[in-house]
C-alpha cells in the first residue's frame, strides 16, 4: 500500500506533463501524437529557444525513422526565423527526409536552395547519408567572377616578313631582341558548366623590342615600344581540381584559347648608329606617327591557368599564354612617311608580325554561383 500511494503522489507532481501536454520524447516513440496547429510540443522543455528545440526534434524524428513527422516539423519551421546554423541543419534534415520518402523532386529543389545559400559547404561525416547522396549529385560553380592580372614577364618575338634596306647597296639581316614589356588585364568570367567557362576582358599592354644591324665597324640600333589596348575573349576548359590537405591550398588546372582585339594607341622609338667608343652619334627619341601602323590588329592565343590558393570567393592563380598577331605591325604603304628615320638614319621599318609569350599572376573574385547536376540529371527548381 505504501508503494501504491507513493507512485500516485509522484504521478500527481510530475511537472513534465503540465497542461496535459505530451513530452517530446513520448512523441518520438508513438505515431499517435500529432503536432498541434500552433506547432507547440512542449518545445520549451527542450530549450529556451523554440526553434532550437524544433530543430532537435526534426533531427530526432529523422534518426528514429519517422520521416513523415520530420517533414511535418520541417513544415512548421519553414516560416520561422532561424539562425545561420539552425537554417543549415533544418535544410540538411529536410533534404534527407524528402529523399528517404522518395520525394526526389522536392529533395533536389531544397538542395538547390541549400547550395545557393551555402556555396562553400563541405560534407561532414555526421551528415545524413541521404543528404550526402543528394549533395553528391550536384556541383556548385562560379556563375560570374571578376578577375585582374598583371604581367610578371613577357617576351616579345618578331617575325620578319620583308626587310627594307637602309641603303641601296646594303641589305643586312637584322637581329630582333625582346625588351622590357608589361601590362595589366581586368575582366569578367562566366561559368556555363562545371567544365566550360568564358571571359571578356580589357587590358593595357606595352610590347618593346630592339632591332640591331651589325656592319662590323658600325652598328645601327633601333628600339621601339608600342602601347596597346587589348580586348581578349577566352574560352576555358577545366582539366582537374585537387584540394590539398593544407587549408586554402587548391591545385587546379584549366586550359584556354581565344582571340584578342588589339588597338595600338602610342608608339615611341629610339634610333642611332654606333661608330665606336670615341665616336659621337645622334639619338632620335621620338613618338611615331600612328598612320604608319596597322591601328587595329587581332591576336590568336592559347594558354593555361593554374589556381594555387582559394578561400571561399577569392582565389589566386598563375597564368601562361602565347599570342600571335595576325596582321603586320607596320603599314608598308606608309613606310617612307617618317623623314627622321628615312633621311637621318637611312632606315625604313621592316614589315613584321609580333608574337609574345606572357607569364601572369592574378586574383579572381566570385560574385554569383550556380548549381549544376554533376551527371546531367536532376531537377533545377
Amino acid at each position: 500500500m505504501t508503494t501504491a500511494f507513493c507512485t500516485a503522489a509522484l504521478a500527481q507532481t510530475d511537472t513534465s506533463r503540465q497542461g496535459n501536454a505530451v513530452p517530446l520524447f513520448d512523441n518520438l516513440q508513438s505515431d499517435n501524437v500529432e503536432i498541434s496547429q500552433e506547432g507547440q510540443q512542449l518545445l520549451q522543455n527542450e530549450s529556451k529557444s523554440e526553434t532550437g528545440a524544433a530543430i532537435r526534434a526534426l533531427e530526432r524524428y529523422y534518426n528514429a525513422g519517422k520521416y513523415p513527422e520530420a517533414l511535418r516539423m520541417a513544415d512548421f519551421l519553414k516560416d520561422k526565423k532561424l539562425s545561420h546554423s539552425e537554417n543549415e541543419q533544418y535544410l540538411r534534415y529536410t533534404i534527407a527526409s524528402y529523399k528517404e520518402m522518395s520525394y526526389d523532386r522536392e529533395a533536389d529543389s531544397v538542395m538547390m536552395l541549400f547550395t545557393k545559400k551555402y556555396p562553400f559547404y563541405l560534407p561532414q561525416s555526421f551528415d545524413p547519408i541521404a543528404f550526402q547522396n543528394v549533395f553528391d549529385n550536384y556541383s556548385v560553380i562560379p556563375r560570374l567572377s571578376l578577375y585582374f592580372n598583371i604581367i610578371l614577364h613577357m617576351k616579345t618575338n618578331v617575325k620578319v616578313d620583308s626587310i627594307f634596306p637602309r641603303a641601296d647597296t646594303s641589305k643586312i639581316i637584322p637581329t630582333y631582341d625582346s625588351d622590357r614589356s608589361y601590362g595589366i588585364t581586368l575582366g569578367a568570367k562566366f561559368g556555363f558548366t562545371k567544365k566550360f567557362a568564358a571571359s571578356l576582358g580589357a587590358g593595357y599592354m606595352v610590347a618593346s623590342f630592339n632591332r640591331i644591324e651589325d656592319y662590323g665597324a658600325t652598328k645601327f640600333y633601333y628600339h621601339e615600344s608600342d602601347a596597346f589596348l587589348t580586348v581578349p575573349v577566352l574560352f576555358y576548359y577545366d582539366m582537374f581540381k585537387w584540394k590539398t590537405p593544407l587549408n586554402g591550398v587548391i591545385i587546379s588546372f584549366e586550359c584556354f584559347g581565344g582571340a584578342s582585339a588589339d588597338f595600338v594607341f602610342e608608339s615611341d622609338y629610339q634610333a642611332y648608329t654606333w661608330f665606336g667608343d670615341n665616336a659621337q652619334y645622334t639619338i632620335s627619341d621620338k613618338t611615331a606617327d600612328l598612320n604608319e601602323k596597322v591601328r587595329f590588329n587581332y591576336s590568336t592565343l592559347l594558354g593555361f591557368r593554374g589556381t594555387t590558393f582559394e578561400s571561399k570567393r577569392i582565389s589566386l592563380y598563375l597564368e601562361g599564354s602565347w599570342h600571335f598577331m595576325m596582321r603586320p605591325l607596320n603599314d608598308s604603304q606608309h613606310r617612307y612617311n617618317n623623314s627622321d628615320l628615312v633621311f637621318n638614319h637611312l632606315y625604313i621599318p621592316d614589315a613584321i608580325h609580333l608574337g609574345y609569350a606572357q607569364f601572369k599572376i592574378g586574383c579572381k573574385f566570385n560574385i554569383f554561383y550556380k548549381t549544376v547536376p554533376k551527371y546531367g540529371y536532376g531537377y533545377k527548381n
